[in-house]
């Protein structure tokens, strides 16, 4: 077994990339951060005629795009019923609905792509992790599908039956997919530079400011002007927002050995729980299966990784319950920081008193599903338009 910090097999798979350094270009919007977010966002500018230029410390998705799980789902991970507690029925049915939306958008640009980029549709299972949680999911699928969103009720012996799970019951959804986040984070940065975009990797952002129209942009290889800056840096909060906004989590995650065919088809499902933090199971190019999670909350890088052989073990464990029939071994292993926020949804937009600046911080486990959101949404707003999200993820939204 091979034990990474932040490294999954897909990156290790598809290879590293090193674009070596480009220059600093003037440009209307500059993206902090080259992983999946700021991928998305340059493809969607640069698609609409913006000039834009790309920095990340890092060569691109190298940073939590390389660890994320690369599921999208419009599951969030506070369910509705609960959601719609905390900001309101109206808005909470919304807030599904645009990640609804978000799974269906990735769906249509993964198919734009000229080359594979591993996507394919899964049915989602999300299971009672003990008896008492099943009469809370049958309220549940009663209130998605009074929203109009796909889901079914299984029964403890549905679970059986047709996934071998020992659950006491589940909500099944079929408007699921998994992705390839490496591959499809590096196709869209080809995309945006074909387009004209400037990508430049191993650039540290140093500081910006904002004077009339223009950011300045001070980086570790020079500065550049701007009309607009966007964040784009996941956890990675830039130290110039306020507030807190985020819990940090290290998270961890395991690729087994390849299966045998049989077992690999049988595999063919996302699936996880109503524990918190919850656990994740997806299959995985090469008859492999991941499953993820065991979150502890974050302090530093080192103690994260440390961690990584304790919770190897503890997510093999749980693997038997996610899908009984898996005998592989581990061949792969990560740890990941992630961020989480109260209410499951991202924070996109505008923050008061940080002229120019916009921000695109998707959290959470469906945190893809919201960087294609943020990604439109931010385009419209830079472009002078609405957009009628905006406020379901805006930094003064109803908590």
């Amino acid at each position: 077994m091979r034990l990474w910090s932040g490294a999954p097999y897909w990156l290790l798979r598809d290879g590293l990339i090193d674009p070596g350094p480009l220059p600093l270009r003037d440009c209307d919007v500059a993206v902090v951060g080259a992983g999946i977010t700021g991928a998305l966002l340059a493809d969607a500018l640069t698609a609409v005629g913006l000039s834009v230029t790309v920095i990340d410390r890092r060569p691109p998705a190298e940073g939590s795009t390389a660890a994320c799980t690369g599921i999208l789902t419009y599951e969030i991970d506070v369910e509705l019923a609960e959601l719609a507690e905390r900001v309101g029925e109206l808005r909470a049915v919304r807030a599904y609905r645009a990640a609804v939306e978000g799974v269906r958008m990735m769906a249509g640009l993964a198919l734009s792509l000229p080359a594979a980029c591993g996507f394919a549709w899964l049915p989602s299972i999300y299971f009672a992790n003990k008896a008492s949680d099943a009469e809370r999911l049958s309220r549940e699928a009663d209130l998605r599908i009074k929203a109009g969103i796909d889901v079914e009720y299984l029964s403890h012996a549905d679970l059986m039956s047709l996934y071998g799970i020992p659950a006491a019951a589940a909500l099944r959804t079929h408007f699921a997919a998994v992705i390839d986040p490496v591959r499809l984070t590096r196709q869209l940065l080809d995309r945006a530079q074909a387009a004209g975009a400037v990508m430049c990797p191993d650039t540290t952002l140093l500081g910006w400011s904002a004077e009339r129209e223009m950011v300045t942009v001070e980086t570790s290889r020079g500065s550049m002007r701007a009309r607009r800056i966007v964040f784009a840096t996941g956890y990675e909060t830039p130290p110039s927002l306020p507030g807190n906004y985020v819990r940090l989590h290290s998270s961890y995650a395991l690729a087994t050995q390849p299966l045998g065919a049989a077992d690999a088809a049988a595999a063919n499902f996302i699936a996880w729980n109503t524990e918190r933090p919850y656990t994740y199971f997806r299959p995985a190019e090469g008859h492999r299966v991941v499953i993820g999670g065991a979150d502890v909350p974050f302090r530093n890088a080192r103690l994260r990784d440390r961690l990584l052989p304790s919770r190897v073990r503890a997510l093999e464990q749980r693997l038997t319950t996610f899908f009984p029939v898996a005998h592989a071994g581990t061949e792969f292993a990560w740890a990941g920081t992630f961020g989480a926020t109260a209410d499951g949804l991202p924070y996109v937009g505008a923050v008061p008193n940080l002229e120019r600046a916009l921000f695109a911080l998707g959290y959470g486990g469906n945190g893809i599903v919201f960087s294609v959101l943020a990604a439109h949404i931010l385009r419209d707003v830079i472009l002078g338009e609405g957009h009628e999200y905006l406020d379901l993820f805006s930094f003064d939204r109803p908590q």
